[in-house]
């Protein structure tokens, strides 16, 4: 896991990205090309922030639950390229601040089930 954490990171320096920023790339980035896997996979992903009303009671004012469901699309997608780039028998960690199932336990089990019905025989259990 370290091993691939460093050629990554090395990775993302020799082509001028900051490793927290290799997942936004758009064109063909190396682990696209290359179909890497890796061992440990994070998924932070976007959310409503409605997680954090507690300590930011200001976020009531704008918040809706449309933004919510304008979200699901983008999370599963996130969700899903990192279940393409998870190396068997590894781990993933799906994370958002917010408390909405729709944005936490949907997003899991539609990626799950688009995941294990295209997987090829290779299925990702919780």
């Amino acid at each position: 896991c370290a091993v691939r954490h460093y050629c990554w990171a090395a990775r993302a320096a020799e082509n001028g990205q900051a490793p927290g920023a290799v997942g936004s790339e758009r064109s063909n980035p190396w682990w696209r090309l290359r179909r890497v896997h890796f061992d440990v996979v994070l998924c932070d992903a976007p959310c409503s922030g409605d997680g954090t009303f507690r300590k930011t009671p200001e976020l009531w004012s704008t918040w809706s639950a449309a933004r919510g469901l304008a979200l699901f699309p983008k999370q599963l997608a996130i969700l899903r390229r990192g279940l393409e780039m998870l190396a068997p028998g590894g781990q993933l960690v799906y994370s958002t601040c917010s408390l909405d199932p729709v944005q936490n336990e949907a997003v899991v089990a539609a990626a799950l089930q688009l995941h294990n019905s295209k997987s090829g025989g290779q299925s990702v259990n919780l």
